[in-house]
């Protein structure tokens, strides 16, 4: 690189000069393991609630672990979805037994 160019490798920025922490789907999948009842269903409202993120944002993350085939999820109204664990994979995660 020349003359004042800098690598980047600078933390995420919010677009106006600040930066934001990093929000992955890990964040999404600990959430959904995080709870007693891993078998109820959460909305992406509830999850970022936990989190502090948005809505949408949050939407996203878990149509991505959907597309992935880590959670499931389901409509529930014209506007509602709801997303959670399979209880066999929260059940018997790291069961290495056949």
């Amino acid at each position: 690189m020349s003359g004042g160019e800098a690598a980047d490798e600078s933390e995420p920025s919010d677009g106006r000069g600040g930066s934001v922490d990093r929000y992955d789907e890990t964040d999404v999948l600990d959430v959904l393991k995080s709870r007693k009842d891993v078998a109820e269903p959460l909305t992406a409202r509830e999850i970022g609630d936990v989190l502090d993120r948005s809505r949408s944002a949050t939407y996203k993350k878990c149509m991505s672990l959907v597309e992935d085939g880590e959670i499931r999820s389901k409509k529930t109204g014209a506007k509602g979805r709801v997303f959670w664990i399979p209880l066999h994979t929260a059940l018997f995660e790291g069961d290495t037994h056949d």
